[in-house]
């Protein structure tokens, strides 16, 4: 929580530069949480991180700009897409009252005013700029692997994450031969049984006769494990290859639809080509 102490150059409720990231770093862990609650299908906690985070990120930045001098405007930037980024980086390195570095006889304007040269403060903004950006990095490369080390742009790492963890919730689930929990995840419903007329398109008996292991038109017999060997986006779907039981060759082609989180078979004139060089 911010420090208000009785300071005579502060005359309204502000964050210092190093609780300002603290509660950054608290802001984005909530947004992690919310990615992590609509996987999940927990809405209320998934309501309730981002408001969370929200809340978080305009308050802060509220107080951190009563303690730079700087316009309250720059707070609709947290309204603003990418905009966001830009002031909350630049609030992170900004001198203020709470930081000592300027006073309330001289306060800070605009983004561009600096105080009088100071070479242990400069030293001391360096460094937090190294450690901002060394977790910002590791942030990065964190999101990178665990969405699977995807070859695409950062904006499309969230559907290979979703996309990967709807495929293998769905492998999983017929590994435990529960085929009305595969069946759930493949349609994005768990509680369909309550309204199956609901997926009349692709019914429970259909997905019965394509999966299960006593089933004559199951090509793939009894499913033991699975790996995901390559996934892609096609248009608007993520594409995945799976081999099954330790296979190498003959992967299962499956379509994960990022907007309504139902899975589908792919298309044969697009699938995953493989060879000597693997899967691609």
């Amino acid at each position: 929580m911010p420090d208000f102490d009785d300071n005579s150059d502060i005359k309204s409720p502000t964050i210092g530069r190093l609780a300002y990231f603290g509660w950054w770093i608290v802001a984005n862990i909530l947004v992690a949480l919310y990615f992590y609650a609509r996987q999940t299908d927990h809405q209320s906690l998934c309501i309730a991180a981002i408001l969370g985070s929200v809340i978080i990120r305009i308050i802060a930045t509220i107080l951190r700009l009563n303690d730079t001098g700087l316009s309250m405007w720059f707070v609709v930037a947290e309204f603003i897409p990418g905009a966001n980024v830009v002031i909350e980086v630049a609030l992170m390195f900004r001198p203020g009252l709470r930081d000592g570095e300027v006073s309330s006889a001289s306060p800070i304007t605009s983004l561009f005013d600096a105080p009088e040269f100071d070479e242990a403060r400069e030293h001391r903004r360096v460094v937090m700029m190294y450690s901002a950006a060394g977790v910002l990095f590791t942030l990065f490369v964190g999101w990178w692997l665990v969405a699977g080390h995807p070859v695409d742009w950062p904006w499309q790492w969230n559907n290979h994450l979703r996309g990967r963890m709807t495929v293998n919730a769905f492998f999983t689930d017929l590994e435990k031969n529960d085929l009305t929990a595969a069946y759930g995840v493949w349609i994005h419903d768990k509680n369909w049984q309550q309204h199956p007329d609901k997926h009349a398109g692709y019914t429970f008996d259909r997905f019965e006769k394509d999966w299960s292991p006593a089933s004559p038109d199951n090509d793939y017999g009894q499913i033991h494990s699975h790996r995901i060997a390559a996934a892609r986006m096609i248009g608007n779907v993520l594409q995945t290859g799976t081999f099954i039981n330790e296979r190498k060759s003959k992967a299962i082609n499956l379509d994960y639809d990022p907007k309504d989180h139902t899975l589908s078979y792919s298309p044969e004139d697009v699938q995953f080509l493989e060879g000597p060089g693997g899967i691609s």
